[in-house]
């Protein structure tokens, strides 16, 4: 049983200067937080034995954890920032420091089978967030005009999400290596809007399940491996203009890294990726991305040289429609485009002739 909590004791000012009016922001609080995997209660079950080695078939463990947040300052100064006359940005004095609970349930379990080994983990996790710190706002459809404002939401914020993940090493060198992982998240998100009125909470329920399989092979220098992933969600709200979301995203990548005679090298990696049931262009898309690269080494020498290219086939916009927990659509300008990059390299290893008695003395670049 290991815990390491922190406690925080906080007492802010915040002078701000504006338009001629000082204004002032008190901040008081005793935080308790518990920081991921710094709290722990483990059982190890059934000892076993492998190359002579001795291990737990069973682990489980519980791992708690408690996060805090304290409000921006900024954002409890009572005043009215109109600079966009479309966006207009209001304080809010009464911020309460927000809480964040999760739990792990983890389980681990070994089985040797012959020289190679079955590793399996599954994980349950629990959060729940208490007076989450969310960003409103009031729409006024006349006037196209949005009144934001920080808000406390009590509840309303959670996610439970189960996960599994079986993997098998097997091969008469152990050379090849299959593994699954399975999950499912739900995921209840709330904030504040109000469309012609003053904002209420709204809250938005996601379904999120995911697939994923593995399988490489490596000997020596040599490895190639296949990937595939399969991403579904399904996004609902009680809020009269929401529109329910049904999406999938999946990728199929091949990679590998070879060596080839006379110092030359090749690695390599091609993935589909593919997004259906958003029901608009933007968002349904298939892109097939290549990467490469090419090495030389002449022997006997301390030169590398690498030639890479990025995005061969030219498919990575520099606009990214996504998707977020409330179901909006989100445009990302921070995508760098296909490019080809020489590398080239000297490798230079310098010690001294004659050792030194003092090792303190001894060097090398």
């Amino acid at each position: 049983i290991y815990l390491n909590p922190y406690l925080r004791i906080v007492d802010r000012r915040f002078d701000y200067f504006r338009n001629n009016t000082d204004h002032h922001v008190d901040q008081h609080a005793v935080l308790v937080t518990v920081p991921e995997f710094h709290g722990r209660v483990q059982f190890n079950l059934s000892q076993g034995e492998q190359n002579g080695r001795k291990f737990y078939r069973h682990r489980l463990t519980f791992l708690p954890g408690i996060t805090s947040n304290l409000a921006d300052p900024v954002k409890m100064i009572d005043i009215v920032d109109d600079n966009d006359p479309m966006n207009i940005w209001t304080g809010n004095r009464n911020l309460k420091p927000s809480y964040r609970y999760k739990g792990f349930i983890q389980w681990f379990l070994t089985v040797p089978i012959k020289n190679y080994t079955f590793n399996n983990f599954m994980e349950f996790v629990y959060s729940y967030t208490h007076n989450e710190l969310v960003n409103g706002y009031r729409y006024d459809t006349s006037t196209g005009v949005r009144t934001h404002k920080t808000y406390n939401v009590p509840s309303g914020n959670t996610s439970t999400n189960i996960h599994v993940q079986p993997s098998l090493q097997f091969g008469n060198k152990g050379q090849f290596t299959a593994s699954l992982f399975g999950g499912v998240d739900f995921i209840e998100s709330s904030d504040m809007i109000g469309i012609n009125a003053d904002p209420v909470k709204s809250q938005v329920h996601t379904v999120w399940s995911v697939e994923k399989l593995n399988f490489a092979w490596q000997i020596g220098k040599q490895s190639l491996s296949l990937r595939s992933e399969i991403n579904s969600r399904h996004t609902t709200s009680e809020a009269a203009d929401f529109k329910a979301i049904t999406g999938t995203h999946s990728n199929v990548s091949l990679a590998g890294n070879f060596t080839l005679p006379k110092g030359f090298g090749i690695s390599t990696d091609f993935t589909v990726y593919m997004r259906r049931g958003y029901g608009s262009p933007e968002l349904d898309t298939t892109d097939p991305v290549m990467n490469m690269r090419l090495s030389y080494s002449p022997t006997k020498t301390h030169w590398v040289f690498m030639l890479d290219g990025f995005d061969l086939f030219h498919q990575l916009s520099n606009v990214q429609y996504t998707v977020n927990s409330q179901g909006r659509t989100v445009v990302w300008n921070n995508v760098l485009p296909r490019y080809f990059m020489l590398h080239v390299q000297y490798k230079l290893n310098i010690q001294p002739k004659k050792k030194m008695a003092d090792n303190r003395y001894k060097w090398s670049h």
